[in-house]
């Protein structure tokens, strides 16, 4: 199949009759609002990947750690808040890292920011 033949991964909101000043792709919008969210991503990648967790673990963290913030109504984190807590909890849980460590390290990434 030449490259020709792929479809293109970049779609459009609006239908291509709509005057280019209107359309832009979907995929234009940034996937991390600051450069903290994806170190937060990359770093959890990254113990899934070194097998210190499982996806199916993360996924169950990250779910009880949205729950938990949502459950009282009021609150108004942001979602990649709520990936560093679950994170922050798994370290702790696998024995990875304590509370200490973790806040020594958080205060060393946002310093490289």
């Amino acid at each position: 199949m030449s490259s020709s033949q792929f479809p293109s991964r970049k779609r459009e909101i609006l239908p291509p009759s709509t005057p280019s000043t209107q359309r832009f792709p979907v995929d234009s919008e940034p996937i991390f609002q600051a450069p903290w969210e994806a170190k937060a991503f990359a770093i959890t990648n990254q113990l899934v990947s070194d097998q210190h967790w499982s996806w199916e673990e993360w996924t169950e963290a990250l779910a009880l750690e949205i729950s938990a913030a949502e459950s009282d109504g009021t609150d108004t984190s942001p979602y990649y808040e709520k990936w560093v807590n679950a994170c922050q909890k798994l370290l702790m849980k696998k024995g990875l890292l304590n509370s200490d460590s973790i806040e020594k390290r958080i205060e060393e990434l946002l310093d490289m920011s």
